[in-house]
């Protein structure tokens, strides 16, 4: 009978899912597992267009209440990682994020404490609990989920990350490693006509917040959509966006300049980004180290998400020069890490203004720019120092390897029970 590997990863985006199986392409399981997943989902066609085979159960609890169900292997999803452990189900789980996270050390220790008292309560009980957290300081969880971990993959992003798993180990010991960024293998270029019109790719969508929802999407696409359309009024480049599917139908008729795409598989996507002689992106973190590695010329949209704004100002603050139009300058420095009401005041702004000059004025600053090429190498010397390297995948990947290797059949149930009847006994007599 084949083990099971449980995967799981958050999907708020296809940032996590991207990073999950990146580092699992790098890894040979062997005969003996079967990766799983639970049926509530939304990514397994991107596992499958990307290779993974897998069986999918009904949710988290008949996964890892199955005795098959040898270990887990997690991205960003910590509420899942955290009912691994519950269950003696071992996990390693990775973390590309977790510079970012907001830290308050003494809330962090009080809810170690608190989630290993509750070990022995019912499933439901642990799971209204986390939720609570997960509703009142959701960045907790993202740190706390370390102290359970039977292995924590860190991406590496500046002195900041060794900083906060040195406060973290105090507290308690967290057996983790650091990996760099990950990049997608990519297909060879296609190769373009020789008159070929300068090729401008785009990726729209992905994480929304709550407070923005989908109103804050549609004004968003709008504006950059039609700022796009406007500087290219003249057709003087081909230039392809991704947008969100149920918005397709909606927004191509008011944009002729422009081609919108919906159904683009992540190889697509990939092999895209290496046609492209311009990159437009909102400042995923993903998004930045593939236009890094690539070294394509960039033009940086306005953010999606507030964790975007953290990323292109920490990246700014490191020296990264780049094109751009962001909202992150409106952000209350002192406010809320997860508050994005900064976000739709800005784009309500801009639907208010001649916005479509506004931003092609921007992006035209590009084309005209004689040190981009300057830019290029300078963008890479940065994230470069930030993440030390971009061979992220095969690092992670190799961690996932060992994990694997050394995990051990489950102790089976019934067994469990005996002894915990035995102990009970034995403490009776004496």
């Amino acid at each position: 009978m084949q083990k099971l590997l449980f995967l799981s990863a958050e999907d708020f985006g296809f940032g996590p899912v991207s990073v999950l199986t990146q580092a699992l392409a790098t890894v040979s399981i062997g005969p003996d597992y079967q990766f799983v997943v639970e049926a509530n989902t939304n990514y397994q066609t991107f596992l499958r267009k990307n290779g993974l085979v897998f069986s999918v159960k009904k949710d988290v609890a008949t996964i890892l209440k199955d005795a098959t169900c040898q270990g887990s292997i997690v991205c960003q999803n910590p509420i899942t990682a955290l009912h691994s452990w519950k269950h003696n189900v071992p996990c390693i789980y990775l973390d590309n994020f977790f510079w970012f996270w907001e830290f308050n050390q003494d809330r962090i220790q009080s809810l170690y404490q608190k989630i290993m008292d509750l070990k022995g309560h019912s499933d439901q009980k642990f799971a209204e609990f986390l939720q609570s957290i997960a509703q009142q300081h959701p960045h907790d969880l993202y740190l706390a989920v370390h102290f359970f971990t039977q292995s924590s993959l860190i991406q590496y992003f500046g002195p900041v990350v060794q900083e906060r798993t040195k406060i973290l180990s105090a507290i308690a010991p967290i057996p983790y490693h650091y990996y760099g960024a990950t990049i997608a293998p990519l297909p060879k270029p296609k190769k373009q006509p020789l008159n070929a019109k300068p090729y401008i790719y785009t990726q729209l969508g992905g994480m929304l917040s709550p407070q923005t929802g989908q109103t804050y999407l549609a004004d968003y696409l709008t504006v950059v959509c039609g700022a796009l359309n406007y500087f290219n009024r003249q057709h003087r480049f081909r230039i392809e966006c991704k947008v969100p599917d149920h918005l397709l139908s909606q927004l191509q008729p008011q944009f002729p300049n422009i081609t919108l795409l919906t159904t683009v598989s992540f190889n697509q996507h990939m092999s895209k980004i290496r046609q492209a002689d311009y990159l437009f992106i909102q400042p995923g973190i993903n998004s930045i180290f593939e236009a890094v590695y690539f070294d394509k010329r960039l033009f940086v949209l306005p953010e999606l998400n507030p964790s975007h704004s953290s990323n292109i100002t920490y990246l700014l603050e490191n020296g990264f020069r780049c094109h751009h139009h962001c909202f992150y300058s409106t952000r209350n420095k002192n406010g809320n890490l997860v508050d994005s009401s900064y976000l739709t005041a800005a784009v309500d702004k801009l639907l208010n203004q001649k916005y479509q000059q506004i931003l092609a004025q921007k992006f035209k600053a590009l084309f005209v720019d004689k040190n981009e090429l300057e830019n290029l190498k300078l963008r890479k010397e940065v994230v470069t120092k930030l993440v030390k390297n971009f061979r992220g995948s095969k690092t992670a990947g190799s961690h996932i390897a060992a994990f694997v290797e050394g995990l051990r059949p489950r102790p089976q149930r019934s067994l469990i029970q005996a002894c915990i009847l035995k102990m009970s006994n034995h403490l009776q007599k004496h």
